[in-house]
């Protein structure tokens, strides 16, 4: 499977050019590294570039590192993106041979892939299967 690799972190300083800004705590989307002793999120914001007019370039924006998350290359009922530690709610999933209602849990990666691990910690659902079969909506950030 192809997907796009990117991750999502809440921004700990404020990143400012001179059209966008960031806020402290305001969640920041891009790639993921570490820059000497920073965890950073490069993303792109639109600046002004003086004679060449507007455009977008690449920023480092400081993020907390306990808050960034994967996106896991799925989206949900209303195509948003779903990352790695969100709170999800699934439509039905099966537990066994029974088809069960309603369940909601939170996003995690383990064995080789994404999984969601229910509010009750004993059962789990496959995340593809939740997407493409039951329905699965995000119903907050982790």
């Amino acid at each position: 499977m192809k997907r796009e690799i990117k991750f999502r972190g809440n921004a700990i300083e404020e990143y400012e050019t001179s059209i966008d800004y960031v806020g402290i705590g305001s969640l920041v989307y891009g790639y993921y590294a570490f820059v000497y002793e920073d965890h950073v999120i490069v993303t792109r914001l639109e600046s002004e570039s003086g004679r060449l007019g507007s455009g977008l370039c690449d920023c480092f924006v400081i993020v907390d590192p306990s808050t960034v998350c994967q996106y896991t290359g799925y989206k949900d009922t209303n195509d948003k993106e779903i990352y790695e530690n969100d709170k999800v709610a699934i439509d039905a999933y099966y537990y066994g041979d029974y088809l069960q209602k309603e369940a909601t849990g939170i996003v995690e990666f383990g064995d080789g892939g994404w999984f969601v691990t229910h509010d009750n910690e004993d059962e789990w659902t496959d995340l593809q299967e939740a997407v493409d079969n039951y329905g699965c909506e995000v119903k907050t950030n982790g």
